[in-house]
């Protein structure tokens, strides 16, 4: 696993399933109405469920230099 980001991600299931996994194989399971964060630089995947594929919105945060 290596999908480094260099932003916070933030992701909102609004229907069906899906899982997120870190670095340390934490697998976190998302159904409606679930919600994650991954912090930046954290290595991770995610996926839908095969039978039952997510519908999300999601969004990254990212710190700019002022």
């Amino acid at each position: 696993m290596s999908n480094l980001c260099d932003s916070h991600i933030f992701i909102y299931c609004t229907s069906g399933k899906g899982w997120i996994r870190t670095k340390d194989n934490l697998t976190i399971d998302m159904t409606e109405r679930s919600f994650a964060y991954i912090p930046r630089d954290m290595p991770h995947a995610y996926g839908a469920d095969d039978g039952d594929p997510w519908t999300i919105y999601w969004f990254h945060l990212i710190r700019r230099p002022s």
